[in-house]
C-alpha cells in the first residue's frame, strides 16, 4: 500500500472563553510589541506630582426622587 499525500485542510478552532490576564500579560511581554519601551526615558519618578490626601471621598447618592 502506498503512502498518499494528505490534503490541505483548513482547520477552524472556536474559543468559548476568554484569555485570563495572567495569559494576555504572558502574550504583550513575550510577544516583543513593546520592546521598544525599553529604550524610552523615564520622565516621571515617585517624587513627582501631589501626594492624596488622606480624607475619604464622600459617597454620592446615585437615586432620583421622582416627585
Amino acid at each position: 500500500m502506498a503512502f498518499e499525500q494528505p490534503k490541505e485542510t483548513r482547520l477552524s478552532i472556536a474559543m468559548e472563553n476568554e484569555l485570563s490576564a495572567a495569559v494576555m500579560t504572558q502574550i504583550a511581554l513575550c510577544g516583543g510589541a513593546f520592546d521598544w519601551l525599553e529604550d524610552e526615558p523615564e520622565l516621571y519618578s515617585d517624587q513627582d506630582g501631589e501626594p492624596l490626601s488622606a480624607m475619604p471621598i464622600p459617597s454620592v447618592s446615585r437615586t432620583k426622587k421622582i416627585q
